[in-house]
C-alpha cells in the first residue's frame, strides 16, 4: 500500500495537481494499492477527477491542523 497525503490543501485548492500526482503513482505502481489523505473537500474534488480517468484509490479523511487555516 502505497500512501499519498496532503496535509495542507482544502477544498479545491490544488485538487488537479494532486490528481496528476496520484494518476502517475498509480500508473507507475500498478500492482499496489494506493490510499491518499487530505481533508474531506479536497478529497471530493480530487475523487472527481481521478473517478473521470477510472483510477482506483482509497481515501481517508484527516483534519487540517488550525495553525495553517490561520
Amino acid at each position: 500500500m502505497i500512501v499519498i497525503c496532503e496535509p495542507m490543501c482544502w477544498g479545491f485548492e490544488h485538487a488537479p495537481v494532486n490528481a496528476a500526482l496520484i494518476a502517475t503513482v498509480a500508473e507507475a505502481f500498478q500492482e499496489e494499492g494506493l490510499s491518499f489523505l487530505a481533508e474531506a473537500e479536497h478529497i471530493r474534488y480530487v475523487k472527481s477527477i481521478l473517478d473521470a480517468h477510472s483510477v482506483v484509490v482509497r481515501y481517508r479523511e484527516t483534519t487540517i491542523p488550525q495553525w495553517i487555516l490561520h
